[in-house]
């Protein structure tokens, strides 16, 4: 508490970061580097500035579509929500309803390799670790109807439950 933080972009032709620590995109695609320092303390991530929204229809349909609303794609035909960007922009989580069953599910950012991360419950809305290396989300998996909070891996191993209370 107390000590300002310092925050640089290493590559500010893509993107800049201000003295608060926000991030503007300045080059579509391209990947740097933003780093923080507080006092002896200091971390960095990575930063792609995306060129392409994803987004859920009220049909479940999934689509890719550039931020100037070219190249639309649809990714997924039916039963999607909620779709998530990882943090490098390479994959997609996002969850699939059959039926009474919803699911978090993963797949490659150009709509391939479709694979269901979780299987007992209903899971929802799913969101990626700032290291890309893991996923939060909702679940009821423990019954009496209560959601909580879980995280796994990116590849679905090690489901774990960090909230005791309803959500």
């Amino acid at each position: 508490p107390g000590v300002a933080i310092a925050w640089s972009s290493a590559g500010p032709s893509t993107a800049t970061v201000d003295e608060d620590g926000l991030v503007t995109g300045k080059v579509r695609g391209r990947t740097t580097t933003v780093m923080a320092k507080a006092g002896e303390l200091a971390d960095s991530v990575q930063v792609r500035v995306m060129d392409q929204i994803v987004f859920a229809n009220a049909d479940g349909e999934i689509y890719l579509i550039h931020d100037d609303g070219s190249g639309e794609r649809k990714l997924l035909d039916s039963g999607g929500g909620k779709p998530a960007w990882s943090t490098h922009g390479e994959k997609i989580a996002y969850e699939n309803t059959s039926g009474a069953s919803t699911q978090i599910w993963v797949m490659n950012a150009d709509g391939t390799g479709k694979t269901q991360l979780t299987s007992e419950g209903r899971n929802r809305a799913p969101v990626w670790s700032p290291d890309g290396e893991k996923i939060a989300f909702v679940s009821n998996r423990d019954g009496g109807g209560t959601d909580k909070i879980y995280v796994m891996n990116a590849d679905g191993t090690n489901q774990t439950k960090l909230t005791t209370n309803a959500v």
